[in-house]
């Protein structure tokens, strides 16, 4: 379902598959491919970049961010709080918050980092 990810620096990643998903897009260059789905973990500068999520926004494109990043992006917004489940086509996004690290899982592939994470389930 999901065969590429690639990291663009600090937090930014995309994970590519029959949906294309940006994490906490940042400094984003070059061509870059439109995104179906914005993932925001938090929404300190370097997580939440307008400008960076606008680079790869589509009409269409869904953007998962929390409730207080609100009013800072336009187009397709979700928010969402810690414990959430968000279905998003064939993409199940579960919001929560741990206290030491965020734990992003997409099938078999899993990803750490600290701060308040979302899974995709």
């Amino acid at each position: 379902m999901y065969d590429h990810i690639e990291w663009y620096g600090q937090a930014s990643v995309k994970i590519s598959g029959k949906k294309i998903i940006y994490i906490d897009p940042w400094k984003l260059k070059g061509e870059l491919e439109k995104a179906d789905i914005i993932l925001v973990t938090h929404t300190h500068f370097d997580h939440l970049s307008p400008d960076d999520i606008a680079k790869i926004q589509k009409d269409d494109t869904v953007v998962v961010l929390p409730i207080d990043g609100n009013g800072k992006v336009s187009g397709d917004i979700r928010s969402a709080m810690p414990g959430d489940v968000l279905e998003l086509d064939e993409v199940n996004l579960m919001k929560l918050r741990l206290r030491q690290f965020q734990h992003i899982t997409l099938g078999k592939i899993s990803i750490q980092r600290a701060i308040t994470g979302l899974d995709i389930l």
